[in-house]
């Protein structure tokens, strides 16, 4: 498997500093309000379509049998909500070469 690098906060700001023109504070701002719309957005019942990315939306995932690790007692996990994210056949392509 490749090793793979971390692509960070600042490094991303700057990336699109010099492909947008706008300042590294703006860059930052978007970077930080984007996952708080995002995060907001998808609690609330909402789609989120990043062009060239995916989707991102909510859906509950089932109860499950499972095991307590400490005990190794059978135990049912509850159904709960998680993030669901579907990636584009754009972003599929690139990755893929």
């Amino acid at each position: 498997m490749n090793e793979q690098t971390l692509l960070t906060r600042s490094e991303l700001a700057s990336e699109i500093c010099r492909r947008t023109g706008v300042t590294s504070e703006d860059a930052t701002k978007v970077i930080e309000v984007l996952g708080e719309i995002v995060a907001d957005a998808v609690a609330s019942d909402r789609t989120v379509l990043l062009p060239k990315l995916g989707k991102i939306s909510k859906r509950t995932r089932t109860a499950q049998r499972g095991v307590n690790f400490h005990t190794g007692e059978p135990m049912v996990v509850d159904s709960m909500e998680i993030p669901k994210i579907r990636w584009s056949k754009l972003l599929k392509k690139t990755v893929r070469g």
